[in-house]
């Protein structure tokens, strides 16, 4: 288990990393208007076996619409369901 699992970094205004079980992913974003995003270029940066977690929060990072925030915790949402990240 990599202790830097499932943590999700923004680079800059417009790429972000996100650590997975065995994974890195990354890609490109773009706050379209308040709580709407737009997610590109997004894909696993490593290749290791993905436990099947990882890979439903792959997905639905991935197809991610909306997002919001709440105090510490932000949520992405999507057509296959949401996942939230709270701010350390």
């Amino acid at each position: 288990h990599n202790p830097e699992a499932y943590i999700l970094m923004f680079e800059n205004d417009s790429i972000f990393q996100f650590n997975t079980g065995n994974n890195k992913a990354g890609g490109k974003y773009i706050i379209t208007s308040k709580g709407n995003i737009k997610i590109t270029n997004y894909g696993t940066i490593t290749l290791v076996a993905e436990t099947d977690f990882g890979f439903q929060l792959i997905e639905i990072l991935n197809e991610s619409t909306t997002y919001e925030v709440l105090g510490k915790i932000l949520i992405f949402k999507g057509y296959k369901g949401e996942v939230e990240f709270k701010k350390k």
